[in-house]
């Protein structure tokens, strides 16, 4: 359900064709509501099926340009949505069930999963850090409650990268 509001809120900041609305998915939404790239086309066409955005065509360069806009309608449902109750809070992190399950294994096979975990936090940190500089450009879709959240993700990345070396150095005395 939130993958709706999520390409509808991606879509209020400014019109996109589905590639930017993937790219800056990626570097935004993605971090805390993962979806598969597979379900972003039949998203948007259900979301122009519901008359809550618009397809725009254009030639360009010889081929055809698809850009997505949301319509009033699109921006009333977004609207509801975000003044509706929350539902539960629900984070699912499969690197931390497997170590938190891992007294079974060899140290070094924990140690490996740890190491695999630090180093993909420290590509989205990367990531960030990357969307950050980005802020001042004319392409950057970061907005006041956004620009909390990729803060937010900047500062809890560099904790979580904190305590998995710490967690390390521990495992490797």
């Amino acid at each position: 359900m939130s993958q709706k509001y999520a390409v509808l809120g991606l879509l209020n900041a400014a019109p996109m064709t589905g590639y930017v609305i993937k790219k800056n998915y990626d570097y935004t939404i993605k971090k805390f509501w993962p979806v598969s790239y597979g379900g972003l086309y039949p998203a948007l066409h259900k979301l122009t099926d519901e008359g809550l955005i618009i397809v725009h065509k254009q030639k360009k360069d010889g081929r055809g340009k698809i850009t997505y806009m949301i319509t009033d309608e699109g921006k009333k449902a977004l609207n509801d949505w975000l003044l509706s109750k929350t539902s539960d809070m629900q984070c699912k992190d499969e690197y931390m069930l497997k170590i938190f399950l891992s007294k079974d294994l060899e140290d070094e096979e924990r140690i490996r999963i740890m190491k695999e975990y630090l180093y993909n936090k420290e590509e989205e940190l990367r990531s960030i850090l990357s969307l950050i500089e980005m802020r001042s450009s004319k392409d950057a879709i970061i907005t006041k409650g956004s620009s909390f959240i990729v803060d937010y993700t900047k500062e809890v990345l560099t904790k979580e990268i904190e305590l998995l070396k710490k967690a390390l150095e521990s495992e490797n005395q």
